[in-house]
């Protein structure tokens, strides 16, 4: 069975450079619409996750669930959905926009009919934990059964979906692996300035950057959780160590690839490490030192409590283990 691996982040932290170096083995196919070139690939979505409502919702037919995956975007003329569906997906055109690109190239017949099977075990399910729960299974059934795989393990790029439950994913999932970046915190908060609107008062900022803090506090405990009850399928990546140094990163890719020799890619190479590493260091603007200090404050313990389970140390020989011949 196909291995599915999720990149995520907590929001400038670099995943996208991993996710990039995975790639450029040519052994991950990404989920990228048409072409799989577009820059992240959302799948069960963020807030609110497509698992929450179906947990909530009964009565989901394949319809729903063709909507559900494609944004509304591949329904048949004159279909008709429920109405919970229907106020969701508008609720979500926009945000929930990019989920309707991984299954993009598949044909109607086989998509629809992949979304029957997958409203049917939903369906026997009893109870919203375990519709949600088939609603995942599902889903993940018809990324290996209906994308042109090849021979390629698939690679899902920060779906905020996924990171809040990264430990319920890799239970459902056992061919799944789960790679969380984490980042310098000054780092990090200068890069995106957690936000920051020059049009507010500083005291706006200051309160909404703790909040965004204390968001990230949940996330780095169910990373540094999902570690500890799955450290052969949970790696934490530093990404300042991952674009400065070739034998870290070159450790980890060894771990995801199982020690599988290259093959030919679709297209160029786009990790550059070079260009990477000028993301390392940056300078936090004087005038934010106020808000950069609680930042790093509310943040440091659990960033550190995640960086003792991250590296060569921590990682296993091998994540994904393939099928026996």
């Amino acid at each position: 069975m196909t291995w599915i691996v999720h990149v995520g982040g907590l929001v400038r932290t670099g995943a996208g450079a991993v996710k990039d170096a995975l790639l450029d083995s040519g052994h991950f196919l990404s989920l990228k619409g048409k072409t799989f070139a577009m820059s992240e690939s959302r799948v069960f979505v963020g807030r609110p996750a497509i698992p929450d409502f179906v947990a909530r919702t009964e009565g989901l037919t394949g319809l729903d669930v063709l909507g559900l995956w494609t944004n509304g975007t591949r329904l048949p003329e004159g279909a008709v959905i429920g109405g919970a569906t229907r106020r969701f997906l508008a609720r979500t055109r926009v945000s929930h926009a990019n989920n309707r690109k991984f299954l993009l190239k598949v044909a109607d017949e086989p998509l629809r009919a992949a979304a029957e099977e997958t409203a049917a075990g939903i369906a026997r399910a009893a109870g919203g934990q375990a519709r949600s729960d088939a609603y995942i299974a599902g889903t993940r059934h018809a990324m290996r059964t209906l994308l042109p795989l090849d021979g390629r393990m698939i690679v899902v790029d920060n779906d905020p979906a996924v990171s809040p439950a990264i430990r319920r994913h890799l239970r459902l999932d056992p061919r799944s692996i789960f790679v969380g970046v984490i980042r310098d915190l000054s780092d990090q908060y200068a890069d995106r300035r957690t936000g920051v609107d020059p049009d507010q008062s500083r005291l706006r900022n200051l309160a909404h950057m703790t909040a965004s803090a204390l968001l990230r506090r949940s996330s780095f405990a169910e990373l540094a959780a999902a570690v500890d009850e799955f450290p052969d399928r949970c790696l934490i990546v530093e990404f300042d160590r991952f674009v400065t140094d070739d034998a870290y990163r070159e450790r980890f890719l060894q771990a995801v690839l199982a020690g599988a020799p290259p093959r030919a890619r679709e297209r160029p190479a786009r990790f550059a490490p070079e260009r990477s590493a000028r993301n390392v260091g940056l300078a936090v603007p004087g005038r934010d030192a106020l808000q950069h200090a609680v930042y790093t404050r509310l943040l440091g313990g659990p960033y550190h409590a995640a960086q003792v389970r991250s590296g060569p140390d921590v990682w296993p020989e091998v994540a994904t283990v393939p099928d026996a011949a």
